[in-house]
């Protein structure tokens, strides 16, 4: 099984070069196309085979622990324990003690 390389394209790109694109598939380029940043459909040429899953859907704490990752340790105060006024002080000391 060849391993398949995307040339990623927005849809309006792709119903404009619609000619061109046809023939970088005829050579072997499999197309992924977006709309507005989402991917809405892939063009892979019949010389490569494949097999069609349907992507497993993320929950929210698989999403939280991506963000972690990404952003670090993400620290979240909970409302009734959060003290606006002792932290906005903190916050004009830090910038105005420089």
């Amino acid at each position: 099984m060849k391993s398949i390389e995307y040339k990623k394209v927005n849809l309006r790109d792709f119903r404009h070069k619609l000619t061109r694109l046809k023939d970088s598939m005829a050579a072997g380029q499999a197309l992924e196309v977006y709309d507005r940043g989402v991917p809405v459909f892939t063009c892979i040429p019949k010389i490569y085979e494949f097999e069609i899953t349907k992507k497993k859907e993320r929950t929210r704490e698989e999403d939280k622990e991506i963000l972690q990752g990404i952003i670090g340790i993400l620290k979240v105060k909970e409302k009734e324990n959060f003290d606006y006024k002792k932290e906005y002080d903190r916050l004009i000391r830090e910038k105005y003690s420089k």
